[in-house]
């Protein structure tokens, strides 16, 4: 087979299945390097002020609670 061939047969879905112990721990993973991250002053953490107009249109409704 030539190169061209070979890497044209895998369909890319955009689906990652996993388990939810698996999830958790790559969650995990990824809030460690990113507080790694920002110790380190590569990245900055997006704090974004709400008017209270926003704050009550993002709260949960009593059935969520």
């Amino acid at each position: 087979r030539n190169r061209e061939t070979a890497e044209n047969t895998h369909e890319i879905c955009e689906e990652l299945i996993m388990t939810p112990q698996s999830f958790i721990k790559i969650f995990s993973t990824m809030e460690n390097l990113v507080g790694k991250l920002t110790e380190a002053g590569i990245i900055k953490k997006n704090e974004v002020k709400q008017t209270s107009e926003e704050k009550q249109n993002t709260e949960l409704s009593p059935n969520f609670q």
